[in-house]
């Protein structure tokens, strides 16, 4: 848990972090901006998905909403309009 809470709070994500749920480190989830949903399942390789993450809603427009699935370090499945 403190890894991974300090990834988020160190990180570019963490000034608009709605919600965080960490509860089982298993299912890894926020609420960005309250706008989306990200779901990072397991707690492993943070770090690459976080960054995967950011190039995602970068490529968005700042009001876009939705969700973005990031289980695997090296894929994410996108749904923001």
């Amino acid at each position: 848990y403190e890894k991974l809470l300090t990834l988020l709070c160190d990180g570019w994500i963490y000034d608009k972090l709605t919600i965080v749920d960490a509860l089982d480190i298993y299912d890894v989830s926020v609420r960005y901006d309250d706008r989306i949903n990200i779901y990072f399942g397991k707690h492993i390789d943070m770090e690459k998905k976080l960054a995967n993450v950011k190039s995602v809603i970068e490529s968005h427009d700042e009001t876009a909403k939705g969700y973005i699935y990031i289980y695997d370090s090296g894929k994410a499945h996108v749904s923001i309009k």
